[in-house]
């Protein structure tokens, strides 16, 4: 998901407690993902918030 974020030109903030899983998070590049590939990773988005708490700040939505 890491190699699919940046590669649509979204900046993904990872989380890790281990650093086997942060090297792993560092280490996106050693494969490309094709066009059909990012189009199925595009087409799994339904539209439904994964986390329900959000917060408003200056008028803007986030979610915490």
């Amino acid at each position: 998901m890491l190699h699919w974020a940046v590669a649509r030109g979204t900046i993904p903030i990872p989380r890790s407690g281990s650093l086997p899983h942060i090297q792993e998070n560092i280490d996106i590049y050693d494969f490309k993902l094709t066009g059909d590939e990012m189009a199925q990773i595009d087409n799994l988005n339904t539209d439904k918030r994964i986390c329900d708490k959000y917060g408003i700040v200056g008028g803007y939505q986030f979610f915490i």
